[in-house]
């Protein structure tokens, strides 16, 4: 055991350290700690700090060399072990994380960092019951508590619990979430709800919260890199988009449309950087098909945060976009150092990302926000759309659902947890007025009993009986057929759909949409204005139902509403990549003069 001498002198380290980490001097902390840790490997303190620095300097292996012989020094320490799972989930090895973390269990069965953590890492390996059983039974040992809130977010929203949900909002009306740092990236269940309560202003000081403590973690890890020479004066203007998603995902499958103009000639004037944080997918058809395309492709996954940093900054990017916001795996911390002159969001988010360094948010003049003052950053207002389908417009079916079945089919397509308790209650009341009305919801991720048991006790509360309601699990190859079962999908509200929107248009399928005042509110209600069809976009809540009413009391106008999408989408803005090339040379034009 050291002695008395050596755990002051380790203390004193400790703090020389922790001056380093608030210095921005990474290098010089992980000197303090590598001493620390080789007199007492298993120093808690010393690596958890290290845990911090070293992620950042990419220096994984070591890393992870470090918690393992902490745990071989002090087998009986679980807190070693939690740090250990912590990592893992950091890197998205779930299945690792899984592993550690029934260790801990089985040998302390109510110790409450292991089974929040065994809740979120269930989550995002879609082993959604599993994760909800483990979420009631953290409320039964310790209560509806908000610093569970990080934790629980996700698997609580992607299994339609409205009702813990409701008393967790409930909560965050009375107290405020204070977010520790390694609970600042976002799980894709949890932004969602994140976007719902930044309505508020209550809620958008929380994105500024998650924000602002990105900018504090990359400023203490990233320090030495040059000053921004981006913005040069040339003839060529050169556009860098940072991206976890440039694969088949909403993201890339909507990004690649600007590339693709660049290799048809339609940018001449431009270079597009093509960032990626995320592995290579060699055989994904839309990873392929930006790499090929953009003037540059980079991959920055497991480098440093000072040399992903110094890449970006060497390219001297005149305008930079942020296509992840605050979501899973996303590089929104690189922003914070001012890599290129004009910075914007776009994409992947939706909303303010509560960061000063974002200078724009890119929107089209339909889903502009209404609300400046909900944004800290300035619209940048495009001549089309906010984003254009570059692929084939896969066609109509012959018929509509209602023409088979008898009756109007109501489809739901999007993210379970955009699903909130005022949107079913708006949903029901359109069940209600339509007796003979069903809905068919198809997502992926229904194979969960406990999802579909929570949207059949939601329904029934309202007073819709389950024979009403189809529950389908879609896979990729039978997505498509899906839209052929229904006649008009109800959007969401207030997160509203965006990809899932375009891909019902695409398949010849209405959308009824409730436009509200933010972006994230507004994608559906520019999609139909942009398709010809702005007579389904309802004002509010009551417009809604009456529109939804009287298009299922007379299916022809559905049948006209489909005949229409078949002959005008395929030439319309939304797949113009023509008319977007032309809109974004404008547009960025004008930004640099």
């Amino acid at each position: 055991m050291p002695d008395k001498n050596a755990h002051s002198a380790q203390a004193q380290l400790l703090q020389q350290a922790q001056d380093a980490v608030q210095s921005g001097n990474g290098d010089k902390a992980a000197h303090f700690l590598e001493h620390i840790i080789k007199q007492d490997r298993a120093h808690f303190a010393a690596l958890s700090l290290l845990l911090d620095v070293l992620y950042h300097k990419a220096e994984f292996d070591k890393l992870e060399q470090y918690l393992q012989d902490g745990i071989k020094a002090a087998p009986q320490d679980l807190r070693l072990r939690i740090l250990l799972a912590q990592y893992f989930l950091w890197r998205e090895y779930d299945a690792r994380a899984y592993d550690v973390l029934q260790y801990v269990l089985a040998h302390q069965n109510r110790n409450l960092q292991a089974l929040l953590l065994l809740t979120q890492c269930l989550g995002r390996m879609q082993r959604l019951d599993e994760a909800h059983a483990h979420a009631r039974l953290i409320f039964r040992l310790y209560g509806l508590r908000l610093e569970f809130l990080p934790y629980v977010i996700g698997t609580l929203s992607a299994c339609c619990d409205l009702q813990n949900l409701s008393r967790f909002e409930k909560l965050l009306e009375e107290e405020n979430l204070h977010l520790a740092p390694h609970n600042l990236r976002l799980l894709p269940q949890d932004f969602i709800f994140y976007l719902r309560y930044g309505i508020n202003t209550e809620g958008l000081a929380q994105i500024r919260q998650i924000a602002d403590s990105w900018k504090q973690r990359v400023q203490h890890h990233v320090r030495s890199i040059g000053k921004m020479i981006g913005g040069k004066k040339r003839r060529i203007t050169r556009l860098g988009f940072v991206s976890q998603d440039f694969f088949d995902h909403p993201v890339g499958r909507f990004f690649q449309s600007l590339p693709q103009a660049l290799s048809m000639g339609l940018l001449p004037d431009m270079e597009i950087y093509c960032y990626n944080s995320a592995p290579e997918r060699a055989q994904d058809k839309v990873h392929k098909s930006i790499k090929q395309n953009a003037t540059m492709f980079r991959p920055l996954h497991g480098r440093s945060s000072a040399e992903i940093a110094e890449i970006i900054r060497k390219d001297e990017v005149d305008i930079l976009f942020d296509l992840g916001g605050h979501s899973a795996r996303s590089l929104s911390w690189l922003f914070a150092l001012r890599l290129a002159p004009i910075q914007v969001m776009w994409l992947g988010w939706g909303h303010t990302g509560g960061a000063p360094e974002i200078d724009y948010v890119l929107a089209d003049s339909y889903c502009a926000p209404q609300s400046a003052e909900m944004m800290l950053e300035k619209p940048w207002i495009l001549d089309c759309p906010y984003m254009v389908y570059a692929g084939n417009v896969p066609g109509v079916s012959a018929l509509p659902a209602f023409v088979e079945n008898g009756h109007v089919t109501f489809g739901q397509p999007n993210r379970i947890d955009k699903w909130t308790a005022e949107s079913m209650d708006r949903d029901s009341a359109v069940l209600r007025a339509i007796p003979n009305a069903k809905l068919l919801v198809f997502r992926p991720e229904l194979h969960n009993k406990v999802l579909g048991h929570h949207i059949f006790q939601e329904f029934s509360r309202r007073g819709i009986a389950p024979s009403r309601i189809s529950l389908a699990e879609n896979t990729p190859q039978d997505y498509a057929a899906y839209f052929a079962r229904c006649d008009l999908v109800l959007d969401p509200h207030p997160v509203c759909g965006g990809a899932t929107t375009m891909d019902s248009l695409l398949h010849g399928v209405p959308v009824l949409t409730q436009s509200g005042e933010m972006i994230f509110s507004r994608f559906s209600h520019s999609f139909l204005n942009y398709a010809g069809l702005a007579e389904l976009s309802a004002e509010n809540r009551k417009d809604f139902i009456e529109k939804a009413v009287a298009l299922a009391e007379n299916p022809e106008k559905i049948l006209a509403h489909r005949n229409h999408l078949s002959g005008f989408l395929s030439n319309s803005p939304l797949c113009d990549i023509a008319g977007q090339a032309l809109a974004w040379r404008k547009a960025c034009a004008a930004l640099l003069a």
